[in-house]
């Protein structure tokens, strides 16, 4: 997207600078709004539910009993979310969400009931295993919304935020529970949530109707060869997510967060019992530390999650949960082990847990949202149920049977199974950066296209190899050709007996290509059937090849067959024998005379069938002749010339190439000759290169050729040139590079992140630039030279990072950041966000990303401030302060605009100008210097009257007219 696409002078009000600030853009607000509000209501109902359910439990069992529940939590929630993903697979979003909302409102009610009508103890013991089902189902409808609003720019900027809503709940609702447990009894928290539930269902149908385009699944692409995904075909169903390596490492993961999740429940509701007696005590004590753990986890979601993960990276979001746990669970067990005062091991524990909950609810479970949304539509969704619906209660089962086995049998206290969960979180830390490289991985396949693949010719079967031999009768050339080309590679049959064969074919294209081959590959075999051919056929087109392929073969009477046709009326049949004879003998002196003789003839055409002959011949002893033709002053026998030099690749021709870059006309055919030569122009081209009178349009064709050339000797050359003044000639040295894909050496960067800096600063001033003189209409030709300027500027430092980084990977970036598709240039910006340093990120993806223009000169402010100015002083300052760096046609425009207000201020830069090597700007120049009006401008206009460009001349000639008269 370039600053065009994106309003321009947009200003934004004190509320906008301030969500802004926080990661908030206008087109996130309603959204961001949406999904908090969710939450919020979402996080009040699960609040009342959590405190319910473990005061109660905890009232009639004991905490080591919880190990039990998770148990169940695998045995009832994995069967159920895969019958709601079985039930529900062919649903729309809307119709998903809804089934979900609605087991759980029916799930309230009928608990409430159940335990107005009965105390068992039992039927309490299942209130923790409630919660649990209860708290899946509510993550599973917010991050199924979640996934398809937000793409995975948006997710890193806005999970946090939108997710804090459950934890401002946790704290509005820890100080609601206080006062409301003062005239209602504990049970009765569950009406509270079903009240609240009913809430969260409105929200989630106005967000439906709100987004309802973004929320229709888009169908899969086809599957994408990686280096790391090597599945056949796309998954289907939950568990088959899992044959992704990339979904097994995130699984790994999360049943290592499980495990975290329900020792550290255990452990801490061990504690907590030990130091509360009391009912009512401990049910205060729990809604307390639940409000302070969400609130902090509301603030470091808001002010903490996406800072970390834009200077850190997405491994910051994968490790920080499992290195704060181990750190935790390994000093409360030394305390334990040292024997230090239980109060202060309580404070241990109370903050480990505590952070526990903040890192799972704002780190972690928003960095999983983000690692999903790297892989395709659906995937994506089924990625994030199979962690929420099928991994959480599995892996939660695991971990109760772990806990049942270590606490009950082998009598652990929580000392001893902290410790283990201590190795744990160890092994989670090395296996988060492997999670990175796939995530990497995963962010490249969703911006590459898949290759096609090819034949596999030694798969070939009998029955195949009889269709392909059937097609050398086609009377489709292409067909027999391709075939030809298989049977020749796999030699099946001989080639002799299959070129001998197709000789016979009715079409002259296919007899004609035979005849090369027989040639290239000297089939001496088929001297006589050739010989047969010269004989027999009329065909010219054939005859004229067959000429020059039976001289190639050299049997003893090839001058007795070819001397005939060097009188023939035909051209194509002259063109032959000559081919033919002298490169049977190029010393033949009577066929070496009568090509001097087309050299020297007064048709072009004769002239132009000589520089065929040569090329055709493709013999350095015809170079002095083809000089001769290079001269000519006929353009069409001169490019015929230039193509026959790629045949005789004599070096000595290439300075002479070089100035044919000169014209326009035959600029293109000499630089793809040039091309062909290969390393032997390199020297001349540099030479060019080098020269001040070669023109910018003659330097961009010889930095082409370079590039065509390729090679270590080309990029070296191109190095040389790399700080040459003229920026648009400095872009093409960078796109030079980047496609012979160089990188440099470590010793070198600081080079380039020199000039990356020095391009960036350039960007930030045009943008302030381009802000004070926009709606100026003026202003609108300076402007737009401005702005496509800055697009040049922009992806100078995209081709400067391919030096640094990974060519390939930069270079597949920079050709999706300006896609049409949105979800392109967001895997894009992701993968330069993960693959670039800290201080080169935070000047680069402000300008890459999609913001306005004040919003990335505010983001720059720190780094390179930028005073606002009026429309008219920023004029002064961009012709004080840019005219001699600017582009050419920025320079053109600011001549344009010094004429148009007649500001004689700057007679200086229309002086300047009148001697510029760009004809646009001399011609520019010298209509404002009329335009000015100063003393001696008829005299300056008098000595363009011999410009080369015709034009000038004739502004030039006709302002002297008007100042004679």
């Amino acid at each position: 997207m370039t600053d065009l696409d994106i309003p321009a002078n947009s200003t934004l009000s004190s509320t906008e600078r301030l969500l802004a600030r926080l990661g908030i853009r206008p087109e996130d607000k309603s959204v961001t709004a949406l999904l908090f509000s969710n939450m919020f209501m979402s996080g009040i109902a699960i609040g009342m539910i959590r405190v319910c359910a473990f005061t109660l439990f905890l009232e009639h069992w004991k905490s080591e009993q919880l190990a039990l529940i998770a148990i169940l939590i695998a045995v009832v929630g994995m069967p159920m979310t895969l019958v709601i993903e079985r039930l529900t697979r062919r649903f729309g979003v809307h119709n998903y969400l809804f089934t979900i909302l609605g087991v759980i409102l029916v799930g309230l009610a009928t608990m409430r009931l159940c335990l107005e009508f009965s105390g068992s103890k039992y039927l309490v013991f299942t209130l923790p295993l409630f919660f649990e089902l209860t708290y899946m189902l509510f993550s599973l409808q917010f991050l199924a919304l979640l996934s398809r609003l937000l793409n995975v720019r948006q997710t890193k900027r806005l999970t946090g935020i939108a997710r804090s809503g459950e934890f401002l709940a946790e704290l509005t609702g820890g100080l609601v529970v206080v006062m409301l447990l003062r005239f209602m009894q504990v049970d009765d928290l569950l009406v509270v949530a079903m009240l609240t539930t009913l809430i969260v269902i409105g929200i989630v149908g106005y967000t439906i109707n709100h987004f309802r385009e973004a929320l229709v699944i888009q169908p899969e692409p086809p599957a994408i060869d990686t280096d790391i995904e090597t599945t056949t075909q796309a998954p289907t169903g939950l568990l088959g997510m899992l044959r992704l390596p990339y979904v097994r490492l995130i699984t790994f993961c999360y049943v290592a967060y499980m495990f975290a999740y329900f020792f550290l429940e255990v452990a801490f509701y061990d504690y907590a019992a030990r130091q509360f007696t009391d009912e009512k005590n401990l049910a205060s004590f729990i809604a307390q530390f639940y409000a302070i753990a969400g609130f902090l986890t509301m603030l470091t979601m808001i002010f903490l999650f996406a800072p970390l993960l834009r200077k850190a990276g997405i491994i910051a979001g994968i490790i920080s949960f499992p290195l704060i746990i181990f750190l935790g669970a390994s000093t409360v067990t030394a305390m334990e082990t040292l024997g230090l005062p239980a109060l202060l091991i309580f404070a241990v524990m109370v903050i480990t847990n505590g952070l526990r909950i903040i890192l799972q609810s704002a780190i972690w479970k928003n960095s999983v949202a983000i690692l999903f949304q790297v892989l395709p539509d659906r995937q994506r969704s089924q990625g994030i149920a199979l962690t929420e619906g099928v991994i959480d209660p599995l892996a939660g089962g695991l971990a109760g049977v772990c806990l049942f086995i270590l606490t009950t049998h082998l009598a652990m206290e929580p000392k001893s199974f902290l410790f283990i969960l201590s190795g744990l979180m160890g092994i989670w830390v090395m296996v988060g950066f492997l999670v990175r490289r796939h995530y990497l991985s995963n962010l490249m396949t969703n911006i590459q296209q898949r290759k096609l693949g090819e034949i596999s010719l030694t798969e070939l079967d009998s029955a195949s190899l009889k269709i392909i031999r059937d097609r050398l009768n086609s009377q489709y050339p292409n067909e027999v050709l391709y075939c030809l080309n298989l049977l020749e590679a796999i030699n099946d049959p001989p080639i002799a007996e299959l070129l001998e064969k197709l000789l016979a074919h009715p079409e002259d294209i296919i007899r004609v290509n035979v005849l090369e081959r027989i040639a290239n590959q000297r089939v001496t075999t088929l001297s006589s059937r050739v010989a047969d051919l010269i004989d027999q056929v009329p065909e010219t087109a054939v005859l004229s090849q067959a000429l020059k392929t039976y001289a190639t073969l050299a049997p003893p009477d090839t001058r007795d067959k070819l001397i005939p046709f060097l009188t023939s009326p035909k051209p194509l049949l002259r063109k032959g024998a000559m081919v033919g004879l002298l490169s049977y003998d190029r010393t033949d002196h009577s066929t070496g005379q009568q090509l001097q003789s087309l050299i020297e003839a007064t048709d072009p055409q004769e002239r132009i069938l000589a520089a065929d002959v040569i090329k055709e011949i493709g013999d350095s002893h015809f170079s002095d002749q083809l000089v001769e033709l290079l001269a000519d002053k006929e353009a069409p026998v001169v490019e015929r010339a230039i193509l026959a030099s790629t045949a005789v690749n004599d070096a000595r021709l290439t300075a002479i190439l070089v100035k044919k870059t000169a014209n326009p006309a035959l600029r293109g055919v000499a630089s793809h000759t040039l091309t062909q030569l290969g390393t032997a122009a390199l020297y001349e081209l540099d030479a060019g290169l080098r020269s001040t009178e070669t023109s910018r349009q003659e330097k961009l064709c010889l930095l082409d050729t370079v590039t065509g050339i390729g090679g270590e000797q080309a990029i070296a050359m191109l190095l040389q040139h790399i700080d040459i003044a003229v920026p648009e000639l400095r872009h093409h040295v960078y796109l030079g590079l980047a496609s012979l894909n160089y990188q440099s050496h470590a010793d070198d960067k600081y080079r380039f992140v020199t000039s990356l800096r020095e391009e960036v600063e350039s960007i930030i001033w045009l943008l302030a630039a381009m802000e004070d003189l926009a709606g100026e209409p003026e202003y609108k030709m300076l402007h737009d030279a401005l702005s496509n300027e800055l697009s040049i500027r922009r992806d100078m430092i995209l081709l400067l990072m391919s030096f640094m980084f990974p060519s390939i990977v930069i270079l597949d970036t920079r050709a999706n950041l300006d896609s049409t598709v949105s979800e392109r240039r967001v895997f894009a910006l992701e993968v330069l966000d993960n693959l670039l340093t800290r201080e080169i990120k935070e000047i680069v993806l402000p300008i890459l990303d999609d913001l306005t223009a004040t919003e990335r000169l505010e983001q720059m402010s720190s780094h390179f401030p930028q005073a606002k100015m009026q429309a008219r002083e920023r004029f002064n300052d961009i012709v004080k302060n840019h005219y001699e760096h600017a582009f050419y046609w920025t320079r053109s425009c600011m001549l344009y605009q010094i004429g148009l207000l007649a500001a004689d201020t700057y007679q200086e830069q229309a002086e300047i100008g009148l001697r510029d090597s760009e004809a646009v700007i001399r011609e520019t120049a010298l209509w404002c210097i009329a335009q000015l009006r100063s003393g001696g401008w008829q005299q300056r206009a008098s000595t363009l009257l011999d410009d080369p460009s015709p034009m000038i001349r004739t502004l030039a000639q006709r302002l002297c007219d008007e100042a004679a008269s």
